[in-house]
């Protein structure tokens, strides 16, 4: 697990320490895409592994711990690197971005699998364990609902867009599947398929129907 974090940090240190956008084709984007994806579902993995192999309570709790410090560390790092982007469409920018979004998925990852290792700061209570809920949808009409929810909030802001899609990821399900991939939500998020958007509009029709049902 060191050894993961160690390179997704440095992966992380060096991009937001990149001051002029580097990336000069989408090629090279993809292929950053195909490692940090590769790294995340490593750390994941050794995450899981190594912390169950831990007998000692006050060790795991560190373990836990200091994993979720520095997921935190690095995400609040990425965030103030995009915030200095001229370019937000730029591949740089964009890779910021996948790399913000996989930071997150690996915080909720901690946060869904060890809330007894965590404590919240100065309360000394237990962070909630939240299971997943399952939806009667497939994922692609999942990721139509979440941007029919997101495009009809006024004023929402494309920070708050940005977080919401791993935030869904982490805490839902849907019919098919109990690990949906946020890049695969992502993408259909951004273009969701006709057979997609028509299966949300059934599920959406039928939550206006009880609605309508609910006695006042």
């Amino acid at each position: 697990m060191s050894t993961s974090v160690t390179v997704l940090t440095s992966i992380v240190y060096e991009l937001c320490e990149v001051e002029k956008d580097n990336l000069t084709d989408k090629e090279q984007y993809e292929a950053y895409i195909v490692a940090l994806l590769a790294q995340v579902n490593t750390i994941k993995r050794t995450i899981f592994i190594q912390s169950l192999a831990i007998v000692n309570e006050q060790e795991y709790r560190q373990f836990i711990v200091h994993k979720y410090r520095t997921l935190t560390a690095l995400a609040s790092l990425l965030k103030e690197a995009l915030s200095k982007k001229e370019n937000e469409d730029s591949f740089d920018a964009l890779l910021l971005k996948e790399v913000l979004t996989q930071t997150r998925v690996l915080i909720y990852f901690v946060r869904a699998h060890f809330p007894q290792a965590l404590k919240i700061s100065g309360e000394g209570q237990q962070l909630p364990s939240i299971e997943k809920i399952k939806l009667d949808v497939t994922s692609g009409a999942m990721a139509a609902i979440t941007k029919a929810f997101v495009k009809s909030t006024p004023n929402i802001s494309n920070k708050s867009q940005e977080e919401i899609l791993p935030y869904i990821v982490a805490h839902f399900n849907s019919k098919k599947t109990d690990d949906i991939a946020i890049t695969t939500f992502k993408k259909n998020y951004y273009s969701p398929a006709p057979a997609d958007i028509g299966e949300a509009i059934i599920f959406l029709t039928k939550m206006i129907r009880y609605l309508r049902n609910l006695k006042i």
